[in-house]
C-alpha cells in the first residue's frame, strides 16, 4: 500500500466519508471527528469578534501595570506586550501590528502622563489597542520555590468604533498560575523562570482573539 495515500486524502473525502457512514448510523462522535479534521483542530472560537476581530487591523497591543510596581518585575509589561503581539501576528489573518519598540518607546517617554488606550492608540496610529492591564504578577512561592501567579484585565479598543475611547469589549481573566499543580524548586535562573511564565501568560492571553484548539487551553498552568 502507498504510504502517503492518507495525506492526499482531501477534507472533503472524509466528509463524504462521513456523511456516508452517518447515513448507515455511525453516530455523532464520527461528525464531531470529521468538524475536528475540517477546522484542523481549532474547534474553540475567538471571544472577541465584534467588528470582525482583529482581523485586517493596525493594532498595538499595550501593557501597563497597575498598582504597587516591582523593580526585579519592572520589564515584564513590555516583555508580555510582545509576546502576546508575536502570538497575535502569527494566528490572526491580515494582521499588521504596530512595532512592539515604538509602543515600548512611546510609552517609556510618555509615563508621566495618564493617557487612555484610545489616546495611546490615536498616536501609534492604529485601529485597535489590545489593552493589558497587569494587576498582579508575582514569581515566587517563598525563598526557594518558584510559581507564577498573575491577575489580568483585557480592555479592546476600536478607534474606528463610533463612540471612541471607549472599551469595546472587556474581560478579567481568572489568575493564571505556573506550574499549576505545585510550586517548583528555584534551581533555575530567575529571569529563564520570569520567560517561562511570561511565555504561557501571553498564550492565555493571546488566545482570546483566535480560534485554536480546546485542548490548548487545558495546557496552560491556571488556577480559577
Amino acid at each position: 500500500m502507498d504510504r502517503n495515500f492518507l495525506p492526499r486524502v482531501s477534507r472533503w473525502t472524509f466528509l463524504a466519508l462521513g456523511a456516508a457512514m452517518l447515513s448507515t448510523g455511525a453516530g455523532c462522535a464520527l461528525f464531531t471527528t470529521i468538524g475536528w479534521i475540517v477546522t484542523d483542530g481549532k474547534d474553540k472560537a475567538a471571544e472577541y469578534t465584534k467588528n470582525d476581530g482583529l482581523e485586517g487591523k493596525t493594532v498595538a497591543v499595550v501593557c501597563r501595570k497597575i498598582g504597587t510596581s516591582s523593580f526585579e518585575n519592572a520589564h515584564v509589561p513590555a516583555n508580555l506586550a510582545e509576546a502576546v503581539a508575536a502570538l497575535l501576528q502569527q494566528n490572526v489573518k491580515h494582521i499588521k501590528i504596530v512595532d512592539p519598540r515604538k509602543v515600548a518607546d512611546w510609552t517609556d517617554n510618555n509615563s508621566n502622563r495618564d493617557q487612555s488606550y484610545a489616546e495611546i492608540g490615536k498616536n501609534l496610529e492604529a485601529d485597535v489597542v489590545v489593552g493589558i492591564d497587569l494587576e498582579d504578577f508575582r514569581l515566587r512561592d517563598g525563598p526557594t520555590l518558584y510559581r507564577g501567579k498573575a491577575q489580568v484585565t483585557l480592555r479592546v479598543v476600536d478607534l474606528k468604533d463610533p463612540e471612541m475611547g471607549e472599551s469595546t469589549w472587556s474581560k478579567r481573566i481568572p489568575q493564571v498560575q505556573y506550574p499549576w499543580l505545585t510550586p517548583v524548586p528555584a534551581d533555575v535562573e530567575l529571569a529563564q523562570f520570569r520567560r517561562e511564565f511570561i511565555g504561557e501568560l501571553a498564550k492565555q492571553i493571546a488566545r482570546k482573539f483566535y480560534a485554536h484548539a480546546s485542548s490548548d487551553d487545558y495546557a496552560l498552568a491556571r488556577a480559577n
